[in-house]
């Protein structure tokens, strides 16, 4: 019998730990109009599908590609919208905690203070996780000038806050 950690069971068989750009390059030069599949789900396509798959019964159809749209295909320009992402310099690579302070506090404490802004910081003593929760108050007085402006800043702070869990 085997046993799994439940770190084992989280990342299953995806966990990628080590970055092979030749693998990336290798996939990226197989996506080719002759390996291309293309799958095209509607019921407006019942009356052209021929075949039936035995579980389900579910109709399709399966048929090649003319040659000549693979051949439009091959010689068709790049689109420079269709490319990777430039890399993100914020994505972390180094997870390891930090020392923890020897202060204990229990409770939040103010270690900046300016006519800007207030920061507060408490150690996490129960998980021992870096994480932070950030609230903002933004005065001003055009933020409640009239109904217009008031939904106006009303719909800005929505689009921080995010969707709320239930």
């Amino acid at each position: 019998m085997h046993e799994y950690a439940l770190e084992d069971v989280l990342k299953g068989p995806y966990m990628l730990t080590e970055w092979k750009p030749e693998l990336v390059n290798d996939i990226l030069s197989r996506l080719t109009p002759q390996n291309v599949r293309i799958l095209a789900i509607a019921q407006k396509f019942d009356t052209i599908a021929t075949d039936s798959e035995p579980w389900y019964g579910t109709k399709h159809k399966t048929e090649k590609l003319d040659n000549d749209l693979l051949k439009s295909w091959e010689v068709s320009a790049a689109n420079e919208k269709l490319k990777l992402p430039e890399r993100n310099p914020f994505i972390p690579t180094d997870f390891e905690l930090c020392e923890r302070d020897t202060y204990d506090v229990k409770v939040p404490c103010v270690i900046q203070d300016t006519a800007l802004s207030r920061v507060w910081f408490k150690q996490d003593d129960e998980y021992l996780l870096p994480k932070a929760s950030l609230n903002f108050e933004i005065m001003s007085s055009l933020a409640y000038e009239d109904p217009c402006h008031a939904n106006l800043n009303y719909l800005f702070v929505q689009l921080f806050k995010g969707k709320k869990k239930k």
